[in-house]
């Protein structure tokens, strides 16, 4: 059987976590000790909270939500395939 793990990220915590101008990605996520350095798995973007910071998002699924809170934000996101 096959485990899935997903981590999901809100948009607050991107806000706390993130200055204007960095990128959000698995790598920065574990650089910052948000994910532990061992992690094998997706990043999925979700959309609870506000985010005020231009930033950039690489993730592997973002939320409908997530999509349109950060298209009307201006906020640059890519969706990427799993490396695992």
């Amino acid at each position: 059987m096959f485990k899935n793990n997903v981590f999901g990220l809100n948009l607050f915590q991107i806000d706390k976590f993130f200055k204007a101008g960095e990128e959000v990605n698995v790598l920065s996520l574990k650089e910052k000790g948000i994910l532990p350095k061992s992690f094998q798995g997706t990043l999925k973007i979700l959309a609870q909270g506000k985010l005020t910071k231009k930033v950039a998002i690489k993730a592997h699924a973002f939320s409908q939500s997530a999509q349109d809170q950060l298209t009307s934000a201006g906020v640059s996101f890519e969706i990427i395939g799993n490396t695992n």
